[in-house]
Order: C-alpha cells, then sequence, then structure tokens
C-alpha cells in the first residue's frame, strides 16, 4: 500500500527527465526551440535529447529547422553581455559560441565569473560576520568576547576588501563591454 503514494509522487518526476512532452514534440517550433536551447547555453547535442524523447512518441524533431533557430540564438548568446551574466550567476559555459564571437563572449564571462567568486566570498563572509556578532552578545561568550571582537574586525576588514574588489571588477566589466561594442562596430559597421 506504502508503493502506491510513492509511485504518485515519483511519477511526474521521471516524467520531467524528458527533454520535451509529446504535445511540444507534435507541435513544436523547431526554430524556436533551437534558439531557446542556444539562448539557455546548450550545447548542440541537446537536439538528440529532443530526437530521444520525440522517438517515444512516433515523431521526428526537424533539425535542419532547429540547427537554424539553434545559429540564431547563438547570436544572441555570445555577446560580452550575456557572456558576463553567464558568469556571474555561476553558470558553466559549454563552449557553444562561433570562433569569431566567443572571444568576446569569454571576456565577459571570465569578469562574470571573478565577481561571482567575490560575491560569494562576501556572502559568506557577512554570515562569518553574523555569527560572531551573535556570539559576541550571548552571554554564554563572555570569557573570550576579546578574542571575538578582534575576528569580527579582521572579518570587517575582509569584507569592506572584498566590496571594493566588487566595484572594482564593475568598472572592468563596464570598461570591457564598452571595449567589445567598439571592437564588434569596427568588425561589422551595421551593427
Amino acid at each position: 500500500m506504502r508503493l502506491f503514494p510513492a509511485l504518485l509522487i515519483l511519477a511526474p518526476l521521471l516524467a520531467g527527465c524528458a527533454s520535451l512532452s509529446q504535445e511540444e514534440c507534435a507541435t513544436g517550433d523547431w526554430t524556436s526551440i533551437g534558439s531557446v536551447d542556444a539562448n539557455q547555453g546548450h550545447p548542440k547535442s541537446r537536439l538528440a535529447d529532443h530526437q530521444k524523447a520525440c522517438k517515444r512518441y512516433d515523431i521526428t524533431p526537424d533539425a535542419e529547422k532547429y540547427l537554424a533557430g539553434y545559429k540564431t540564438g547563438l547570436g544572441s548568446y555570445c555577446t560580452p553581455a550575456n557572456g558576463f551574466q553567464v558568469g556571474r550567476n555561476g553558470y558553466s559555459y559549454h563552449k557553444i559560441c562561433p570562433a569569431e564571437s566567443e572571444p568576446v563572449f569569454l571576456k565577459g564571462y571570465l569578469r562574470g565569473e571573478v565577481l561571482h567568486e567575490t560575491e560569494t566570498q562576501i556572502v559568506e563572509l557577512d554570515s562569518q560576520v553574523q555569527e560572531i556578532d551573535e556570539q559576541i552578545t550571548s552571554s554564554r561568550m563572555i570569557k573570550s568576547s576579546d578574542e571575538r571582537r578582534a575576528e569580527l574586525s579582521r572579518l570587517h576588514g575582509e569584507k569592506d576588501r572584498l566590496e571594493r574588489e566588487r566595484w572594482r571588477l564593475e568598472r572592468e566589466k563596464n570598461r570591457a563591454l564598452l571595449d567589445a561594442e567598439l571592437f564588434l562596430q569596427r568588425i561589422n559597421p551595421d551593427i
């Protein structure tokens, strides 16, 4: 009897493993699906996932339309600004950008990645500072409060240093985006 409720809970999760539903396979706008996949940073091999999902329903995706949409989506994905966002959000880059746009994407991505790491450190330090603040105010920690105050002071200093680093990286990002934009305008004046 316990198995049935467990199956009810697991069924939607197992169904979620497929990249597309039967309806999406049947009515799929393969150009849009390809574009969305590229915009989300998925590798081209995602088409194989869609083919596998749709094969269950005896539906064959239109690979030509998918790849055309994918190519269009790469144009939106492989920009310095998006590279920065992908890096800043801590997402992985799957080396999907074409050779001509990958350098500017990576420039933004690497800067965003550094900013992500800095912001993560700031959050961790904030947590440590809060924990020490709570310990200092706790009556149980009266004996070692001088040590805790010294540690708190050190953490505040480290947090301030990281805040300055974050602002420096923000300025550097803005300069890099401007450089990338100027570079793109030089190689393609129609932009």
